[in-house]
């Protein structure tokens, strides 16, 4: 009786967690900010393409590892990130 009523103690933790662990995620995907958010942002504020590279060619100069962190959290791919940085290097 007793290893009845503990196993189903563990299966309501157990729906707890899953339960937690959805909205945890539903959380997370509201609060994404992603390459195409984050460009309007900068449309919104003025920014047209000139300034916007010229944004990235000051984020690589000043700090060229945040500027890799910044534009993974965007889910940017690897590959477009390698071109992103390369191109700000070469118009420094």
């Amino acid at each position: 009786n007793q290893l009845n009523q503990e196993i189903t103690q563990l299966r309501n933790q157990q729906q707890l967690i899953v339960k937690l662990l959805e909205n945890n995620q539903k959380l997370k995907n509201t609060r994404v900010m992603n390459k195409e958010r984050w460009v309007a942002l900068l449309r919104a504020t003025g920014l047209d393409e000139v300034l916007m590279q010229k944004w990235h060619i000051e984020f690589e100069k000043m700090s060229p590892e945040t500027h890799q962190d910044f534009l993974e959290s965007l889910g940017i791919p690897m590959e477009e990130i390698v071109l992103i940085r390369k191109w700000s290097v070469e118009n420094f």
